[in-house]
């Protein structure tokens, strides 16, 4: 929730939609280690695709299972990403794909106007 925060600090509250969110959230830092690409930022949804993943490539080379990827992706990494948004009543982050659910598919942040 502390990124969540600094967020809302840096957009001007918490009172925001899905557009506004991602782009408080976006960095161009993330941009290039994840090699993001926004391919939809409106009112009602904005979604961010992570084409790469550092998380899972380690996970990888500590020996992790498919299974185990996933179960440290969803059951693990993404938790952050859930209280990163906590502070914003209006939207809901949801992950419909990750690259960790091993199904040759980017994960796809996806936020949405609740």
């Amino acid at each position: 929730m502390i990124k969540g925060n600094q967020i809302a600090k840096k957009i001007g509250g918490t009172d925001k939609t899905p557009k506004e969110v991602l782009k408080g959230q976006t960095s161009k830092g993330g941009m290039l280690v994840w090699k993001q690409e926004i391919i939809e930022l409106n009112d009602e949804q904005a979604v961010k695709i992570f084409n790469e993943c550092p998380h899972v490539e380690a996970f990888k080379e500590l020996g992790a299972t498919a299974e185990e990827l996933k179960c440290l992706c969803r059951d693990m990494l993404c938790w952050g990403d859930y209280a990163t948004f906590a502070p914003f009543p209006n939207v809901k982050l949801e992950w419909p794909t990750t690259i960790a659910d091993g199904e040759g598919k980017s994960c796809a942040m996806t936020i949405k106007k609740k």
